[in-house]
């Protein structure tokens, strides 16, 4: 992944790209960016897996990736590669406090009382 995305990352450009699709791109890419975000807020991970983790949410935030944000059915699909390659080199970071922590926020995001993250869909991922 090219850390130059990096560069597109800000908080704020991260939070208001989650409330603009969280509805079109699927709680599972959002839940997982959250874990990414998260993670990387914390102390105990090496600086350069934070910015494997900073590259990858701003491959998420850019506008113009790989395959458009905006195409029907996959648009979101280069990036929850991109997450999801990137969750798999940090999960050794992720702790059960930063998973809860994704789910309460998904929760206030999605306005769900308690998003269902118990199917198959997120084996990967929990």
């Amino acid at each position: 992944m090219n850390n130059n995305y990096a560069d597109y990352f800000s908080d704020s450009a991260f939070w208001s790209k989650v409330g603009r699709v969280i509805r079109k791109a699927g709680k599972k890419l959002i839940y997982l960016s959250l874990i990414l975000y998260y993670t990387m807020r914390q102390g105990e991970i090496p600086p350069q897996d934070k910015l494997i983790i900073l590259a990858a949410l701003g491959y998420f935030i850019f506008p113009l990736d790989f395959i458009a944000d905006v195409s029907p059915g996959i648009g979101y699909m280069d990036d929850f590669g991109a997450l999801l390659m990137v969750y798999s080199k940090v999960a050794p970071y992720v702790t059960d406090e930063i998973k809860d922590k994704a789910k309460s926020k998904l929760s206030t995001l999605s306005g769900e009382k308690e998003p269902d993250l118990q199917t198959s869909e997120f084996e990967d991922i929990e």
